[in-house]
C-alpha cells in the first residue's frame, strides 16, 4: 500500500515566500468558478433561451427575463463553488 504525504508536506519545486500562502486557494478558487461558469454560460443559458423561445414565440421580454435571470443564476452558483473550493486554510 501506497501511503502519500499531505499537502502541507510535498516538497514544492521553487521556493515560495512566506507571503505566498494565498495563491493556492486563489487557483482553486478561479478554476471552480471557470469550471462552473463557463458550462452554464456554454451549455445551460442556451438551452433555456431555447426553451423559452420555444413556449413564448411572441414573448421577446419574457425571454429576455428568463435568459437574464439563468445568466444570474450560474454567476451565483459560479461563485459559490469558487469560494467553497477556495476555502479557508488555516495551515
Amino acid at each position: 500500500m501506497t501511503s502519500f504525504a499531505p499537502a502541507s508536506q510535498v516538497p514544492v519545486p521553487f521556493p515560495l515566500p512566506p507571503s505566498a500562502g494565498f495563491v493556492v486557494p486563489v487557483v482553486r478558487s478561479v478554476l471552480a468558478f471557470a469550471l462552473v461558469y463557463l458550462p452554464g454560460r456554454l451549455f445551460v443559458v442556451p438551452a433555456v433561451d431555447r426553451v423559452v423561445r420555444a413556449r413564448n414565440r411572441n414573448n421577446p421580454t419574457l425571454r429576455q427575463a428568463v435568459t437574464r435571470y439563468v445568466e444570474a443564476l450560474v454567476v451565483l452558483v459560479a461563485a459559490a463553488a469558487a469560494l467553497t473550493a477556495g476555502g479557508t486554510d488555516t495551515s
